[in-house]
């Protein structure tokens, strides 16, 4: 059954916008191959707080202008905003202080040696910033964040104009509490207000909010609370294990009951879904996408997902960080099969992207296979997953 809330006129022309394929741009992690890795290394700090440095701020220009070039009129910018909450930032720099204090944490003998050898003025006065504020001089410093990531997109959004394209600027916010195990999270309302206070400073620059990543329901609900106290249109987006189960509900909820459960609680509610545009889910490995794929057509509730972006790895990501910080991404026409087997299985997904490994030039090979001008990389990671996946679906609901 699809969604059939009440629309709002914004959100009903942007589900008619997306009844096209669609590419969203990536997340801003791909400038982890150029900054300075000491600084803003995920297993050290994070590239979040590139913000925070002017080189990594000519960075983020630098990657969100190549992805405004490659997109096509349509398309949809992201800014740089996924994680610039306080729970989040305060977050990152408390785990730099616990890597420069404790003796036992890992690589923190090492990574206090390269931080004397280098001068990192701006990132030792943002570690103190973070860690020793206090929530309002935190929230200051999130407000001007966000505004660099305003700006960073307004100034793409420029030159994709000047040459005939018109991009849908979307802002990702990040859910409250830890993204994979769901830990940190205490109320839904509490986590409505964390939400407003970035939706209130952002709402007026974009054209949507991206919920994303939301491993339990309990902060999907949050998020479909804010993105209607918002005022804006939005999507709700999950992140799945390699089975297809939501990652921070211990392995027992799918998308399809996720999705079930948010409309309850927001009826329970008297809470009218009239800004949503659709769910999605992204983060995931092809595997794991494949699965709630499978499992919403067995519900018959698949064309309620249309947006879809996979890890840069074939792996299941949370997995592999744990062992390692990082994990090996695939090439461009690898990750663009991956992308083509997920659109064979529902014809209903028709936006898409990828995760933090990805590159502006990951985006026009993704295009062409999903537009099915290209064929799937021989031996490429999923495409037997895939085809089974694909029978289950015709063998127990239908040809789609």
């Amino acid at each position: 059954m699809a969604i059939e809330p009440i629309v709002n006129e914004e959100a009903q022309s942007l589900r008619q916008h997306i009844s096209q394929n669609r590419i969203l741009s990536g997340p801003y992690g791909s400038v982890l191959d150029d900054v300075d890795l000491i600084k803003f290394n995920s297993g050290h700090t994070n590239w979040r707080l590139a913000f925070g440095d002017d080189s990594g701020r000519k960075l983020l220009e630098g990657t969100a202008k190549d992805y405004a070039r490659v997109l096509e009129d349509g398309d949809f910018l992201a800014l740089p905003t996924f994680g610039l909450a306080y729970s989040r930032i305060k977050e990152l720099g408390d785990n730099i202080i616990k890597k420069l204090t404790d003796p036992n944490a890992e690589d923190a003998a090492k990574f206090r040696a390269k931080l004397q050898e280098i001068d990192v003025p701006e990132l030792e006065r943002l570690i103190h910033d973070l860690t020793g504020f206090s929530d309002d001089e935190i929230n200051s410093l999130v407000v001007k964040f966000n505004n660099d990531a305003v700006r960073i997109g307004k100034e793409a959004l420029q030159s994709s104009q000047a040459v005939g394209k018109n991009l849908k600027l979307v802002a990702p916010i990040a859910p409250y509490g830890d993204c994979y195990s769901g830990k940190g999270f205490t109320t839904i309302d509490d986590a409505v207000k964390r939400h407003l206070e970035q939706t209130n400073l952002l709402k007026d620059h974009v054209d949507l909010f991206l919920f994303e990543t939301n491993c339990t329901v309990e902060q999907a609900i949050a998020a479909s609370i804010a993105g209607e106290k918002s005022g804006k249109p939005y999507i709700i987006s999950f992140v799945v294990d390699k089975d297809g189960y939501l990652r921070g509900n211990n392995g027992k909820v799918t998308v399809a009951d996720a999705i079930k459960k948010v409309n309850r609680v927001l009826y329970q509610r008297k809470i009218q879904q009239s800004g949503l545009v659709t769910y999605g889910i992204n983060c995931s490995s092809e595997y794991g996408t494949i699965s709630a794929l499978t499992q919403l057509a067995q519900e018959r509730k698949i064309e309620n997902v249309r947006l879809v972006y996979l890890n840069a790895s074939p792996d299941d990501q949370c997995v592999n960080e744990a062992k390692a910080h990082g994990h090996r991404n695939q090439t461009a026409e690898e990750f663009a099969a991956s992308s083509g087997e997920v659109k064979r299985i529902s014809e209903f997904v028709t936006v898409f992207s990828g995760c933090c490994g990805i590159k502006p030039d990951y985006l026009p090979v993704l295009r062409d296979y999903i537009k099915g001008n290209s064929q799937a990389v021989e031996g490429s990671p999923g495409t037997a997953t895939a085809s089974v996946s694909m029978h289950e679906v015709k063998e127990r609901v239908g040809a789609l």
